[in-house]
């Protein structure tokens, strides 16, 4: 094997990576726009059922007033069991947000990896070897460990 024939080895290595980093930060970018659609789907339906709170202290007042106590002590009932739910969706809701802010941490630094991926790509296939297509993979190797750990 030739000089001329190890380079285009090399940069077929490195071509390979770099398709392999950029599907897999499509991937990635989509799974982190399901999950922050989803958390916006629970903001909703906590915005939802804080106004259904208030309806249900609503009704308990003008119940009491006018004195029909047995609605009253319903809708307060009802009132308590929305307020725990709320409080259950208000920390999952936190929770999703943290776990999306955390995936677009690790989304930054795969789209880096793509970047310094095509700016490795884009010089000559001389100054291309198998060690910059090693260090990209080394790279996408700890990003998939923060992901997965």
């Amino acid at each position: 094997m030739d000089q001329s024939d190890k380079a285009n080895l090399d940069a077929e290595v490195l071509a390979r990576c770099v398709a392999a980093i950029e599907k897999f930060a499509e991937d990635y970018k989509e799974d982190v726009a399901i999950r922050l659609a989803r958390a916006h789907r629970m903001q909703a339906a906590i915005g939802l059922l804080t106004n259904e709170i208030a309806e249900w202290d609503q009704n308990a007042e003008v119940d009491e007033a006018s004195g029909n106590i047995v609605l009253a002590d319903s809708a307060r009932t009802r009132r308590r069991s929305d307020a725990e739910r709320l409080d259950t969706w208000k920390k999952t809701l936190d929770d999703m947000l943290r776990d999306v802010e955390e995936r677009k941490h690790v989304l930054r630094r795969i789209m880096e990896l793509v970047d310094e991926a095509k700016r490795i790509r884009s010089r000559h296939v001389s100054n291309v070897n198998a060690i910059d297509a090693a260090a990209l993979l080394e790279g996408l190797v700890d990003v998939l460990r923060r992901v997965y750990h």
